[in-house]
């Protein structure tokens, strides 16, 4: 069975997918998709501090004036750049020094925008939200 197989089979089971279902259902060695987690909770520990902490950097935000807005808007002060090592944050101030550091943020921010597009676009009046919020 697949990882979609199965998440089918537990939304079915329970009338709704919730991230503690799918992890209850695969508590069991013999479980399909008990192989897609860490169950060593020294290691899982750990790994979960890592998410912790990948969330407060994605949280603080600066006061940056735009280019096309009539106010300064918040917009998040480090910015995920793959670098040396993947999971690596630079400045906002690295970013408008280091062109290629821009770059590559912008190329993520594509990336980001075509699967949101892809994601939402069959939903009736997601490009008329859009639409509209760009000429806000």
């Amino acid at each position: 069975m697949s990882i979609r197989d199965e998440l089918e089979r537990i939304y079915e089971t329970n009338g709704v997918l919730t991230p503690e279902a799918v992890v209850d259902d695969a508590r069991p060695d013999d479980a399909p998709l008990h192989s897609h987690f860490e169950w060593d909770d020294a290691l899982a520990g750990e790994q979960y501090r890592l998410v912790q902490a990948r969330h407060l950097i994605r949280a603080v935000t600066v006061e940056a004036p735009s280019s096309t807005l009539r106010t300064p808007q918040q917009v998040r002060m480090f910015h995920n750049v793959n670098g040396d090592e993947p999971g690596q944050y630079v400045s906002l101030r690295a970013l408008t020094q280091a062109p290629a550091l821009a770059d590559e943020v912008l190329a993520q921010a594509e990336r980001e925008w075509r699967a949101l597009k892809a994601k939402y676009l069959a939903l009736k009046g997601f490009l008329q939200m859009v639409e509209k919020d760009l000429a806000a």
